[in-house]
C-alpha cells in the first residue's frame, strides 16, 4: 500500500475538521435564534434587544441575524442542518465512487433546493 502524501493528509485532515466546525456553527446559530425567539416571546422585543446588546454583548448585526432567523426560517432548522451536512462545504453532496449510475442523480442534492424550500433566494 502506498504511503499517504503528508501534504495531502494534512489537507484532508484540515478539511474534515473545518467541515465539522461549520456543522457545529450552523447548529449554534440555530440554537441562538431559538433562544432569542424564546426571550422575545416573553419580554417585549425592544427590551429583549436592548438586554441582548447590553448584557449579553451581542452586536446589533448579529442580533438582527438571529431575529431574522426566528421570523423567516421558523420550522426550517432541520432543512438547514441537513443541507449543511449533505453539502460538505460544496454546492452538491458527493456520491461514493462505487455508486451505480442511477444513484448519482439521487445522491446529489443541490443546496439551492434546500434553501428554496425555506424561502431563501
Amino acid at each position: 500500500m502506498a504511503a499517504t502524501d503528508p501534504k495531502a493528509q494534512a489537507l484532508s485532515d484540515a478539511r474534515a475538521r473545518i467541515l465539522k466546525l461549520q456543522e457545529q456553527m450552523t447548529d449554534r446559530v440555530l440554537q441562538m435564534a431559538v433562544e432569542v425567539e424564546k426571550l422575545m416571546g416573553i419580554v417585549p422585543p425592544a427590551e429583549a434587544k436592548a438586554f441582548l446588546k447590553a448584557r449579553c454583548n451581542l452586536p446589533a448585526v448579529e442580533l438582527s441575524t438571529y431575529v431574522g432567523f426566528a421570523k423567516s426560517l421558523k420550522g426550517s432548522q432541520d432543512i438547514l442542518r441537513d443541507a449543511r451536512r449533505r453539502s460538505k462545504g460544496f454546492t452538491y453532496a458527493p456520491v461514493p465512487k462505487a455508486a451505480p449510475t442511477d444513484a448519482v442523480n439521487e445522491g446529489f442534492v443541490p443546496v439551492a433546493h434546500a434553501c428554496s424550500a425555506t424561502g431563501l433566494p
